[in-house]
């Protein structure tokens, strides 16, 4: 076989393979985050949050709530995914993973009217992983090669925040970002070459970047009585570069030969975490109970492509990633959240649920990633304090679910779903 001529026309192929990797082609963030408290009310806490955790989710609230807090949640997440891969109206189930999501947070308020905080805390992330998938129903020469379909997304950030209270009922407040994000991708896919089918897996592993200039804006009212408030924050859009290496391997139909990729040593992805605006309030209805709501647009639509440059990825002596880009279809996300709040004694129970849009665009799914449809969240929540209102503990249980139809970048499609479970768990001390 002509390898050399082989490898030049299997390179179309190489790119579809690359595109079904759809890194962060759902978006790369949950609606409900991390927070036993904010959680059980499905996160509508841009118009209410006070305290520590403010730093994430509104600057404005830093200098309410605790003189000195420290407060630390964390979060499992149970997740799976499903959908076709390799044929149409295939039903392929990802493993179940758990996914380590996490927020410590601190503030002192430097007096009645000024605040300031840290903490690091898990700002986004995503993914999934199919060990093993199998191609050979296509054809029984894609014996050896059994691709992992993989996407792993980690966003830390750590936030340096303040706030000051502009006057009785109004604060302003701003957090300085510092992101750290952390991937690994692969992807595997079956293209028509002149000679025949070739399977192609590709592979960026241990990809890592940073950017130090992100920030988050936010404003708090409330009135005198604290019966009722609004509340809105800001976070920039900030670029983000991820350095690792690439590799893969190509298995060919017509004999089962297998060719594997040389190079990629040093590759770059490059792509945004997008801006981002939440608009929320809060209404007490009774001196037991208190209703929250919160609106929230992310510009994902900003993401048109991942960029891919760095070192040559080589099928003999072509490189198959020169000039070349993930294109993506993304839509922007707009989210409802809704909640409600009731103490019985010392005891709360809080209630939520979240409605997020489709991001996923229809015609460029992505087993690994969110399916294109819309986002349902529920949450069931509940939280007390001891020792004289100085310690608070909160927990919450969360159920999210997506299911649509759609189509890969290749054509081939199905139905798809995602869905996660989570235990959201705080505990916050006041000096």
């Amino acid at each position: 076989m002509n390898w050399k001529k082989q490898n030049a026309k299997i390179i179309v192929g190489t790119l579809i393979a690359l595109s079904a990797t759809q890194s962060f082609a759902a978006g790369f963030e949950k609606t409900v985050m991390w927070s036993g408290r904010w959680a059980g009310v499905a996160g509508a806490a841009a118009g209410a949050v006070e305290g520590a955790d403010s730093l994430f989710y509104n600057p404005a609230g830093l200098v309410q709530g605790g003189e000195r807090e420290v407060s630390l949640n964390y979060s499992p997440l149970f997740t799976q995914t499903s959908g076709a891969q390799t044929t149409n109206n295939e039903k392929l189930d990802s493993k179940h993973l758990t996914k380590h999501v996490f927020g410590a947070t601190s503030k002192i308020n430097i007096n009645k009217d000024i605040a300031v905080g840290a903490g690091l805390y898990v700002s986004g992330g995503s993914g999934s992983e199919f060990d093993y998938v199998d191609f050979s129903g296509i054809n029984a020469n894609y014996r050896d090669l059994k691709p992992a379909v993989k996407s792993d997304v980690k966003i830390l950030e750590v936030g340096l925040g303040g706030a000051y209270r502009l006057t009785q009922n109004l604060s302003a407040g701003v957090t300085w970002r510092t992101s750290i994000a952390q991937a690994d991708f692969s992807s595997a896919d079956v293209s028509l070459t002149s000679s025949g089918n070739a399977l192609i897996n590709t592979v960026f592993k241990e990809m890592k970047g940073e950017n130090y200039e992100g920030f988050r804006l936010g404003l708090q009212y409330a009135n005198n009585e604290k019966t009722w408030g609004l509340g809105a924050s800001y976070r920039s859009s900030i670029d983000l570069s991820l350095d690792g290496s690439a590799s893969g391997e190509a298995e060919f139909a017509a004999n089962g030969a297998n060719l594997k990729m040389t190079g990629g040593n040093n590759v770059t992805l490059s792509t945004a975490f997008p801006q981002q605006l939440n608009f929320g309030g809060f209404y007490k209805y009774n001196e037991h109970g208190t209703f929250f709501a919160e609106y929230s647009w992310t510009d994902y639509s900003e993401n048109k492509e991942i960029k891919i440059s760095g070192d040559a990825l080589n099928l003999a002596t072509t490189n198959v990633l020169a000039g070349k880009s993930i294109v993506l279809k993304w839509h922007d996300a707009h989210a409802l959240k809704v909640g409600n709040e009731y103490y019985f004694g010392n005891w709360a129970l809080r209630t939520g649920y979240a409605l997020t849009s489709r991001v996923t665009d229809k015609s460029n799914v992505s087993i690994t990633f969110t399916a294109p449809s819309l986002g349902h969240s529920f949450t069931l929540g509940t939280g007390t304090s001891f020792m004289n209102k100085t310690l608070f503990l909160d927990i919450s249980g969360e159920f999210s679910t997506a299911k649509g139809d759609g189509a890969r970048s290749n054509g081939i499609s199905g139905e798809y779903t995602s869905q996660a479970l989570g235990l959201h768990t705080s505990i916050k001390y006041l000096f």
